[in-house]
């Protein structure tokens, strides 16, 4: 038997659960000098930049997967994150070049800064 089920906001199951597919929604973000990401369910975001960004978290969630995909204008521009994320694959970056797209993956093993294990690709 398959079943079709959306849930907006989280969802407990008890017992075996397969999952053959899973769509998320992408959350579009509108441009601030200050990012806030919530990290407490896993979620896909994309966000344009038209000037430097902080990267901040309201939340954390043991367990979760968020990524952002982060494009740049026709300016390179300045970034900073929670300085407690572990960077795995490289620093963390300190600018995203013009006209770039970057995806930034970041998996939360707790619900503390020092949780986050982040990984940053950008376009070749």
């Amino acid at each position: 038997v398959d079943y079709l089920a959306n849930f907006n906001g989280p969802a407990e199951f008890r017992g075996q659960v397969r999952i053959q597919s899973l769509l998320q929604t992408v959350n579009p973000m509108g441009y601030a000098a200050g990012i806030s990401l919530d990290l407490r369910y896993g979620s896909f975001y994309t966000l344009d930049l038209a000037g430097d960004c902080v990267f901040n978290v309201s939340a954390y969630g043991e367990g979760s997967v968020s990524q952002v995909r982060v494009k740049a204008d026709s300016s390179t521009r300045t970034l900073v994150f929670p300085s407690g994320w572990v960077w795995v694959g490289s620093a963390a970056p300190a600018t995203l070049a013009a006209n770039k797209t970057a995806l930034l993956t970041l998996r939360t093993f707790g619900t503390s800064e020092q949780d986050v294990v982040a990984h940053w690709q950008v376009q070749s």
